[in-house]
């Protein structure tokens, strides 16, 4: 576990007195800060995106239904990983559940040695979602700072085309693009042409211009950038 992991925080959701004493002995050791609320709204009053961490919430609550839980955490953008426990659940609920975006679901009784892996597994998921969150807000507050110029150069930069390819495009000298391409990299803070693209890559930029991407022909084509795609596993978790 990375250092940075030291400042998790578990929220035990509605559970049973057994589970926050099994979530205690989970957590203690691996120096994650345990946090009990008796309501799921309790919770939400305090839930704080930023926090990194993971939920873990007993599916039958009174004062919050499940899907209301996830539906608000994840439109709080980075939001957190949530592991639902439950006596009963069918395999078609428990699937409709992590399509949403539920790390795991475990039937009660469950195995702890499990639960701690999932649990880790959760925090993990979470630590990365919030770096990649945190990285793309970077990126999005600098482009705000270029110019409309400066943004159709970007685009073209990260299309791949070199500075003639791109001043063929524009119609401009070699030398403007170039002047460009260098407060580009300044108002981005790319420490270069790769770390550049990689900023393109988290805006979408591409794609959010309605863009295109121009080859070295000089036609300019539609471009669509890879979605990530998670699959989640049911096995030994639900029957």
């Amino acid at each position: 576990m990375s250092p940075a992991m030291e400042q998790v925080s578990v929220s035990c959701i509605n559970c049973e007195k057994e589970t926050i004493r099994l979530l205690a002995s989970i957590t203690e050791p691996l120096r994650f800060t345990l946090s009990r609320f008796p309501t799921a709204l309790s919770f939400l009053e305090q839930f704080d995106p930023s926090v990194p961490g993971c939920a873990i919430a007993d599916f039958n609550m009174p004062d919050c239904g499940n899907w209301e839980l996830v539906e608000v955490i994840q439109a709080e953008p980075p939001g957190i990983e949530i592991i639902f426990l439950a006596e009963t659940m069918d395999v078609t609920t428990a699937v409709e559940l992590m399509k949403a975006g539920v790390a795991d679901v475990y039937l009660k009784p469950f195995n702890a040695h499990t639960l701690k892996q999932s649990l880790c597994r959760a925090v993990e998921t979470d630590a990365e979602k919030k770096r990649l969150f945190a990285s793309r807000e970077f990126a999005r507050q600098h482009y705000t700072m270029l110019t409309p110029r400066e943004r159709e150069v970007f685009q073209l930069v990260v299309s791949g085309l070199p500075s003639k390819g791109i001043a063929r495009v524009l119609d401009r000298s070699q030398k403007t693009v170039e002047v460009h391409r260098t407060s580009i990299m300044k108002k981005m803070a790319a420490r270069s042409v790769v770390d550049l693209v990689r900023m393109g890559m988290e805006l979408s930029v591409l794609d959010e211009l309605g863009a295109s991407k121009t080859h070295n022909d000089g036609h300019i084509g539609g471009s669509t950038l890879a979605a990530t795609s998670h699959t989640f596993s049911l096995a030994n978790k639900v029957g």
